[in-house]
């Protein structure tokens, strides 16, 4: 049986993940990430927002991933989202990797804000 390869139509799919990196376009990226559209950007945690000041608000939606096991998010975070039509999705990090990668094959407009997973 023969397969295509899946065409991500200018979204950057997360490559492979691993012990406190990710790769995307290529490149390893160590800590937390923001990827969406052609941005990709490292990201600090729940207080970072930079990613908010960069053209996002046609995302329809943003898989969070809170490392190893799957973690509530502050509720600022939440209502910030929100106020910007942002959906946000909490998985853990692994989760939203795949879903990530799901939805913009799909040609739907999503991000990701991903903590790195660790193992300590």
């Amino acid at each position: 049986m023969l397969f295509s390869e899946t065409q991500f139509e200018g979204a950057n799919p997360i490559q492979a993940y691993g012990e406190n990196y990710f790769r995307v376009g290529g490149k390893k990226i160590c800590g937390g990430i923001f990827v969406f559209s052609s941005i990709v950007m490292p990201w600090q945690g729940f207080s970072d927002l930079l990613f908010l000041q960069k053209d996002v608000f046609t995302m329809e939606i943003l898989f969070i991933g809170t490392g190893k096991h799957h973690q509530s998010i502050p509720q600022t975070l939440i209502n910030t989202l929100k106020k910007h039509a942002i959906v946000p999705e909490i998985y853990s990090t692994s989760v939203a990797c795949r879903a990530y990668n799901v939805t913009i094959s799909g040609s739907r407009s999503a991000g990701a804000l991903l903590f790195p997973i660790l193992t300590n």
